[in-house]
């Protein structure tokens, strides 16, 4: 993920909280229940927000894989120990769970929530959502 679509992520986020689809107090067990997200029973939408959740950060060579971000998930959670909760950190795995709650809540793609919730009703031209899988040769991409 790179930091223009994690933003925009926690952006569609907080729409769904104003709009009554989500709560900051929803706990991430309950959303993405598949995940078995038992033993961070406490981790709210709100600790995402605020990078407080205590989830890991993942290991580099997680993306040498082609894997989905359900699957990055899952493999860093079995693989990796939590950091402390409320401790501020601020890994990926706080944006791929915003994205997977996004479509848990929606049953719409994260791309499409982005568009539709941010950047077409600011009249937002020439940007988009950027994957992976998509690259061109004018894409600016993180490292």
């Amino acid at each position: 993920m790179n930091g223009f679509n994690n933003k925009s992520l926690y952006g569609v986020v907080r729409k769904l909280i104003v709009e009554g689809k989500l709560k900051t107090e929803d706990k991430l067990m309950d959303l993405l229940q598949d995940l078995k997200l038992k033993k961070m029973k406490q981790i709210t939408v709100h600790d995402l927000l605020l990078h407080t959740s205590g989830l890991p950060n993942e290991l580099d060579r997680i993306h040498l894989k082609k894997l989905e971000p359900r699957e990055i998930v899952a493999e860093t959670l079995k693989t990796k120990a939590t950091n402390k909760y409320s401790r501020f950190n601020c890994p990926n795995l706080d944006y791929y769970m915003s994205g997977l709650i996004i479509e848990s809540v929606t049953n719409i793609s994260k791309k499409v929530n982005v568009s539709q919730r941010i950047i077409e009703p600011l009249q937002l031209s020439n940007t988009g959502f950027s994957v992976r899988n998509n690259e061109s040769n004018a894409q600016v991409l993180g490292f």
